[in-house]
């Protein structure tokens, strides 16, 4: 699969809040989505190094016109769907080809106002087959490449998501498309303006808990369901367009319920991307040995698994096994949820659990999360320091 996007590491919490704030300030009010756009993509990509752009950029000269040959020839083959949905669910796939988890996070409320709903799986970076030209996408990809004409990377992100989403109209014709994960593609503004321009709609939920974070600032959608009340600050504070916010209980987190005599008081659930295992062990440690029943969490794909089996079998804490015991049983077996950056925490706030805050293992994180509207640090909560 063709994907230039690709990037060593996984993207953790930025630390610097006076420097990203200074970088969202310093862009004027976007005049419409094409600028959105654009200050979504200099924003996420500020720090990039200049030699990883230059590569992206030569490699995106030549694909440009790849792809909208590519468009052309899907246009005059497009066949269109016999079955006219009322949305179309467009599920993503990871870096490793599974599908994006979405189950415990997908709106009730739009399967009852889209009951005719078709699933269909796209690719994170849309393939050659996938893109399909139109005159509406061709003109909104002419503004954009008009405006901003010498950034290659960019123009090629913009045309591809754009034809992709017109392949998807061209064939079923949905009142929506719904997408999830899209909060930090910089295309996602334009793609909203697409929708509504040929008269349907493009919806986002969340995924996860969010900070203030310049990967997702300035978006737009039509509609965007999500978690809490309070998150309509956050992405003010983010700059994003104006949209209808619809508040939901996640499916996933309406069914968790703590039980009346749980197996542990406190429960540590590791993020994977901000873990410091030996603070995390020599806490728990000293809960253990007043009496408390402690266990830990490690994050199913980022944490550092085989570091952290060997600290608690040294330390004869138990370690919850991720593949025998699913985090539905892990909350509801727990009166105290502790955490510092994981959606887990909301999954266990809603499950009726005392959220406890990590602000020993790195204060510096705690710091910052208080200043970019952490909704586990603006909900009821203790802190770590406090209980031990």
């Amino acid at each position: 699969m063709f994907d230039i996007r690709k990037l060593s590491g996984s993207k953790k919490i930025r630390t610097d809040w006076n420097m990203d704030m200074k970088l969202l300030s310093s862009f004027p009010e976007p005049k419409d989505d094409v600028d959105r756009a654009f200050f979504q993509f200099r924003a996420r990509n500020a720090d990039k190094p200049l030699r990883e752009l230059l590569i992206k950029n030569i490699v995106s000269l030549f694909a440009i016109p790849v792809f909208i040959v590519a468009g052309i020839i899907n246009e005059l083959l497009c066949t269109k769907s016999r079955h006219h949905p009322d949305a179309v669910f467009l599920q993503i796939d990871s870096a490793n080809g599974n599908i994006y988890p979405y189950e415990d996070f997908f709106p009730e409320e739009i399967e009852k106002e889209y009951p005719d709903l078709v699933h269909l799986h796209k690719t994170s970076f849309p393939s050659l087959s996938s893109v399909v030209m139109g005159g509406e996408p061709l003109r909104i990809w002419t503004k954009s490449v008009i405006r901003h004409p010498v950034n290659c990377y960019y123009n090629l992100l913009v045309l591809v998501h754009l034809l992709s989403i017109n392949g998807v109209i061209k064939e079923f014709n949905p009142k929506a498309i719904i997408n999830y994960r899209t909060e930090e593609d910089s295309t996602s503004s334009l793609c909203t303006l697409l929708c509504e321009t040929t008269g349907r709609e493009y919806i986002c939920f969340m995924h996860g808990d969010y900070t203030l974070d310049i990967n997702a600032c300035f978006f737009r959608f039509s509609k965007y369901y999500i978690f809490d009340e309070r998150y309509k600050n956050l992405f003010k504070a983010s700059r994003c367009g104006d949209m209808k916010y619809i508040v939901y209980a996640p499916p996933g987190f309406k069914t968790f319920k703590v039980k009346d005599d749980p197996a542990f008081d406190y429960t540590y659930y590791f993020d994977g991307l901000h873990d410091n295992i030996d603070s995390v062990v020599n806490c728990l440690i000293q809960l253990s040995e007043r009496g408390f029943r402690c266990t830990a969490r490690p994050h199913p794909r980022f944490s550092n698994v085989k570091r952290i089996r060997e600290l608690f079998q040294n330390s004869g804490l138990e370690l919850q096994n991720n593949l025998t015991i699913g985090i539905k049983d892990s909350i509801e077996n727990t009166k105290c949820a502790i955490g510092i950056a994981s959606t887990t925490l909301s999954q266990a706030y809603y499950a009726g659990c005392t959220i406890v805050i990590d602000d020993m293992a790195n204060i510096n994180l705690y710091n910052e999360l208080k200043k970019k509207h952490s909704i586990s640090l603006e909900r009821p909560h203790l802190l770590l320091s406090n209980i031990i």
